[in-house]
């Protein structure tokens, strides 16, 4: 993942937007999944852990909302353009069925209706 640098709840950790990517440092997502930060990297290549980002329309043009899932886990922080955080939340769910990795992505309704100030990024 990578346009502008910010810097995540007051720690030396980032969230950068560099050449149409953005770039989370692997502790954020380890903190909000309560994860190891050393275990992030293999995780994601394994698919145990997925991302999904979105970019906000309409009054939230100008963020960016980034969701990372992880079992019955899910972590979403929400990010201005210059990569400062404005939101972030941790949600547990009911366990994921056994056969699934990670959970799918969120509601296949089109972006934008049903209230979702988000489109994909």
């Amino acid at each position: 993942m990578r346009e502008c640098e910010g810097v995540y709840a007051g720690a030396m950790t980032r969230i950068r937007f560099d050449d149409g990517g953005i770039e989370v440092d692997a502790a954020i997502i380890a903190e909000g999944l309560r994860i190891a930060p050393e275990h992030v990297p293999a995780e994601m290549q394994a698919g145990q852990i997925t991302a999904r980002c979105e970019r906000g329309i309409d009054e939230h043009a100008g963020t960016h909302r980034l969701s990372f899932f992880r079992g019955n886990r899910r972590f979403r922080v929400t990010v201005d353009d210059a990569g400062n955080v404005l939101r972030r939340s941790t949600l547990t769910t009911a366990d994921p069925p056994a056969d699934t990795v990670a959970p799918p992505p969120p509601s296949s309704r089109p972006i934008g209706q049903q209230g979702s100030p988000y489109e994909p990024a």
